[in-house]
């Protein structure tokens, strides 16, 4: 009974979000940044992705959420970040979009705050750097694996 109830709920509050994604360089940014934002958010939906300027000819009632890397006039909700965010701008966003929409997960922190909070009860070696250590749990809390470890993989891998 436990199991089934707790599906009901995330069914009933699970939103599927529509987005569309813009960008100011064009299509061809705005479909680099949709896929991004699709391994971000897989249970949004992305609808279009385009340059900016089209806006105006995408009617507002087939989308809740816009990506943009310019501000635009919308009622709508509007995520403003760059064509190609770092980790640190992904988590922000995340995290953001997450307490917006009561999305279910998690909050994620950043690695600079990872070791602020670790940092009063540890050791750091003489040779090692907070830069070091931030781009380390970095790559351990997005999964991304060094270019040595990365050398196996294919091109097939890589292409959807």
């Amino acid at each position: 009974v436990i199991l089934f109830g707790g599906e009901i709920y995330k069914k009933k509050h699970a939103q599927n979000l529509r987005a569309i994604v813009l960008c100011v360089n064009g299509v061809s940014s705005s479909l680099i940044m949709r896929k991004r934002l699709e391994n971000m958010f897989p249970n949004m939906t992305f609808l279009l992705s385009t340059a900016s300027s089209d806006l105006d000819n995408i009617p507002a009632h087939s989308y809740d959420i816009i990506f943009s890397t310019v501000p635009v006039m919308t009622d709508k909700k509007l995520y403003v970040m760059s064509a190609f965010p770092d980790i640190e701008e992904e988590t922000i966003l995340y995290n953001q979009i997450s307490q917006d929409f009561n999305l279910p997960g998690f909050y994620k922190p950043s690695a600079q705050a990872i070791l602020r909070a670790i940092e009063p009860y540890v050791d750091i070696k003489s040779n090692a750097t907070k830069k070091q250590l931030t781009r380390i749990i970095d790559r351990k809390l997005n999964n991304k694996k060094t270019e040595s470890e990365a050398l196996g993989v294919m091109l097939s891998d890589l292409l959807t």
